[in-house]
């Protein structure tokens, strides 16, 4: 009703993210269907109406990434990328998740390494707010790219390089200590 009231694309937005999470998260094949449908509508509709908004493309990306469409998932994130190359890191990541996924590993290890030159240690320094005194609220870059070094580590797993799947957790442990998915998956590395 808000929307039909107030079609602002942020509303719209929102609403499309709460329709995939449905989607996504639904355990009746036709519910997840029908989820999946709505959310591809106002994900397209996004797209018409602001083509230059990389969140538009990001949601895309992941509508159609839950429907196992890779190769328009794919384009999507990369639409993504070129409208917005900086300000979120986490395409990057759901990018090269999904090319790992499709079997493109080597693409998505070049992706990952080329981006890692373009953010420097000191950019988690650099990205941090300071509000008030003793009171610090980071970007969340710092897990954006743990998740980078965690992807590569997977990648090297598979090609069967251990020490340097070890060697891309431990950069991944040190920007995230406290992530237990990576912690899990440490253990399963040094059985």
């Amino acid at each position: 009703k808000s929307l039909f009231l107030n079609p602002n694309p942020d509303y719209l937005r929102k609403y499309g993210i709460i329709l995939f999470s449905l989607g996504a998260n639904a355990a009746d094949a036709q519910v997840k269907k029908s989820y999946l449908e709505q959310a591809t509508a106002a994900a397209e509709k996004l797209k018409k109406f602001d083509a230059r908004n990389s969140l538009n493309y990001e949601l895309a990306g992941k509508i159609n990434s839950a429907q196992g469409r890779s190769k328009e998932a794919e384009a999507d994130f990369k639409q993504a990328i070129r409208l917005d190359r900086f300000n979120y890191p986490r395409f990057y990541g759901e990018l090269a998740a999904l090319l790992i996924d499709s079997g493109q590993s080597q693409e998505a290890k070049n992706l990952l390494l080329s981006i890692l030159k373009s953010f420097p240690k000191n950019v988690i320094e650099n990205r941090k707010i300071i509000i008030m005194n003793n009171q610090e609220v980071t970007s969340g870059i710092a897990n954006d790219i743990s998740n980078w070094y965690y992807l590569l580590s997977l990648i090297s797993f598979k090609e069967n390089n251990a020490k340097l799947a070890k060697k891309y957790l431990d950069q991944a442990l040190k920007l995230a200590p406290e992530n237990q998915e990576l912690k899990k998956y440490e253990r399963e590395l040094n059985k």
